[in-house]
């Protein structure tokens, strides 16, 4: 009788394991799949708000959406190799993902489509896995345009390639608590940025000037994270650089400074920072290990990035 209750009770355990194991795979699936329709949305929205009747949704496969860039960056929050262009990496096809570069809209040496076509070269070479990207260039939207451009005329030849909509916007901040002389200068990321956005069009056409020519100028960093927020998914650029560029004193208060405002001005969408920047080789280690050390106090995941602004794919100049 004993055993026949332990067996029963055992058989009962396994069913509910089973039930509930069944009820997180249909909850797991439901909420990708709402998720999954939003990114379809949001290409919609570039096809509809570009005003081009010959755009079609279809040749756009290479768009990564707002969700499928945030759940890409989640999963590799501990995995800097994937950033990584090392000869060995690179041999092996495990470097395969970038979210910063600039072209010749901005401060790059490449045409755009010169840096698509590198990437998709190297894309091809590692396919079946995709080769993860990102344009950001400075104060402007034209890139985005540009690559949605390139891939309505020729969906195919990029097909091994995620592109994610992006740009590097100036902003300024300080001076803080006396640890800095003058203003310090931020970069702020944004990607899965719509292009076409009106807001965004007015505020950098008026940066640029008519000529649309890339310059320096800056915006405070409260007005450019106020817009920035409600326009993609924010990250922190090379935080380390700014400690160096702008001389400042306590690197432990600026960063403890910098995340916090970051944090309280996006506090729903500061998505990431460049804990694994490619160009940190010739800044102090502490204060990369600290800049680590805050992305997990503050729960934000941690990108790579090269920062291309040469001739190469795998090189920042």
């Amino acid at each position: 009788m004993r055993k026949k209750l332990i067996t029963s009770f055992l058989a009962l355990f396994l069913l509910c394991i089973a039930v509930l194991l069944i009820y997180c795979c249909n909850l797991f699936t439901i909420t990708y799949k709402i998720h999954l329709k939003d990114d379809i949305q949001y290409k919609n929205e570039l096809v509809k708000s570009s005003k081009n009747p010959d755009y079609t949704v279809d040749k756009l496969k290479s768009i990564m959406g707002p969700y499928e860039i945030e759940e890409f960056i989640k999963e590799n929050d501990k995995n800097p190799e994937i950033y990584t262009p090392s000869e060995d990496n690179l041999k092996k096809g495990i470097f395969n993902a970038n979210f910063h570069a600039h072209t010749t809209n901005s401060d790059g040496k490449l045409e755009l489509t010169e840096y698509l076509d590198l990437a998709a070269e190297y894309a091809n070479k590692i396919a079946p896995k995709p080769f993860y990207i990102a344009i950001t260039d400075h104060n402007t939207v034209k890139s985005g345009k540009d690559v949605i451009d390139i891939l309505e005329k020729n969906p195919e030849k990029y097909k091994n390639l995620k592109i994610a909509l992006g740009l590097e916007v100036y902003s300024e901040m300080g001076p803080v608590f006396k640890i800095l002389s003058d203003k310090i200068h931020i970069h702020l990321l944004a990607l899965g940025i719509n292009p076409y956005d009106e807001e965004l069009n007015e505020v950098f056409k008026k940066i640029r000037g008519k000529d649309d020519k890339w310059n320096y100028t800056s915006r405070s960093f409260e007005s450019a994270i106020k817009l920035m927020s409600k326009k993609g998914l924010i990250g922190i650029a090379h935080p380390a650089r700014y400690i160096r560029y702008d001389n400042v004193c306590h690197y432990e208060t600026y960063i403890d400074y910098l995340f916090l405002k970051y944090w309280l001005s996006a506090p729903n969408n500061l998505k990431y920072t460049e804990g694994y920047y490619q160009s940190y080789d010739v800044e102090n280690p502490e204060i990369i290990e600290y800049i680590k050390k805050h992305s997990e106090i503050f729960k934000i995941n941690k990108t790579g990035d090269i920062d291309n602004h040469g001739k190469s794919l795998f090189k920042k100049i």
